[in-house]
């Protein structure tokens, strides 16, 4: 049967428990907290038919780009086709969309989310995934555009509206327009105080105009926050204490020449093999892994 997700997105679905471990899933990825893994599990558990479930799945073990979880998304994508003969034409989007990202296809996963955002803009999932993947891709204006052409279709003050701006403010940020990158990610955690946009405009911006960053105090507000994010622990704690600290120059120094011969690098392969270092201050396996693209 057909019924709504949280953001009133038609699913095809035939459990209330289902659709309710999905919608918690789906949120917890777009605050980048709890476990979103285990609700998609319960949301397929309770109905193996449910092909948005599957999709989530494989989304989450490709989106953080660990190749060792190539296998367990192909998995998602495979049950996710069995189940599909009843599926949307949206559904079937969602799943060719990932079979094109396990495939290393991103122009092609992104073009077709696309499609998916253009009649049904309110499609978080969608959007997200494309917004990651304009990100690996280096799509700076589509990391801002994609989102901006949405937001005026999505209800004023909502949460949704919330995460959309979310990702408006880090598409503005990497477009260098900071002091709107700012007022966007201060509205975003206006409509859901999980979002992590906020304290990244307070950072990013004085370093980027080159102030002195605001330094740990003014994150400390928001610690309790953080600590249940895990994706997020391993920056957020690591990088105040350093711009913070005597070698606070040296980092953002590093970080520049990173960003430069990133630019200069002739290859696709080269570039993604400095991003690693560039994003998280590592080229370990553990940081992020790109060798499937």
């Amino acid at each position: 049967m057909t019924c709504r997700d949280q953001f009133g997105v038609p699913l095809t679905v035939n459990d209330p428990d289902a659709l309710r471990h999905y919608d918690e899933a789906v949120a917890k990825l777009l605050t980048f907290s709890g476990d979103p893994v285990a609700e998609v599990d319960a949301a397929t558990a309770g109905d193996p038919s449910l092909v948005m479930g599957h999709v989530l799945k494989g989304l989450l073990c490709v989106l953080g780009t660990e190749k060792s979880l190539l296998p367990n998304a192909r998995a998602a994508l495979e049950a996710g086709m069995q189940v599909a003969g009843d599926a949307t034409e949206r559904e079937a989007r969602h799943l060719a969309a990932l079979e094109c990202w396990i495939d290393g296809r991103l122009h092609d996963a992104c073009s077709t989310w696309e499609t998916i955002l253009v009649d049904q803009p309110d499609d978080a999932l969608a959007m997200l995934a494309a917004h990651q993947g304009d990100f690996f891709l280096g799509h700076s204006t589509e990391l801002r555009d994609r989102v901006a052409r949405r937001l005026g279709s999505i209800d004023r003050g909502s949460r949704l509206e919330g995460y959309y701006l979310g990702m408006h403010a880090f598409g503005l940020e990497e477009t260098g327009d900071y002091a709107a990158a700012e007022l966007a990610g201060r509205l975003a955690v206006e409509r859901d105080r999980r979002s992590t946009w906020r304290g990244r405009g307070e950072s990013h911006r004085p370093e980027r105009c080159g102030r002195r960053p605001p330094g740990p105090s003014s994150c400390a507000g928001r610690r309790a926050t953080w600590t249940s994010r895990a994706s997020l622990q391993g920056r957020i704690h690591g990088v105040p204490a350093q711009l913070d600290g005597p070698g606070g120059r040296s980092v953002r120094r590093r970080r520049q020449a990173l960003f430069a011969c990133a630019a200069t690098c002739a290859s696709r392969s080269s570039r993604l093999r400095i991003l690693p270092t560039l994003v998280f201050g590592s080229s370990s396996r553990n940081s992020m892994n790109f060798g499937f693209l």
